[in-house]
């Protein structure tokens, strides 16, 4: 009913729900699957580097790269334009 602080480690085995805000001033890491059921919005420095708010699908300023088990698989770094390490398949247009 109150408020809770922690300024130490704290392991929770069991699911937590937040019925408000979340928020972590610090790195945060997820070491399953992330899912969002609405809208979402990362932010560094009040710039807006991803966002699906008012989109139809991701927007992102700035680089980026996807990797998987340490394997580079997108990535705009050191490109002009869009890197991909493999297939590509797309499901629908292709706009300049």
């Amino acid at each position: 009913n109150g408020s809770l602080q922690v300024y130490g480690e704290a392991t929770l085995d069991r699911a937590v729900t937040v019925g408000g805000r979340l928020t972590a001033n610090d790195d945060c890491d997820v070491n399953g699957r992330l899912s969002a059921n609405n809208d979402f919005s990362v932010s560094y420095g009040g710039t807006e580097k991803i966002t699906t708010v008012g989109e139809s699908g991701l927007s992102v300023e700035g680089d980026f790269r996807v990797s998987d088990h340490g394997t580079e698989k997108i990535t705009t770094y050191g490109y002009n334009g869009l890197c991909v390490d493999g297939d590509l398949t797309v499901r629908g247009g292709i706009r300049n």
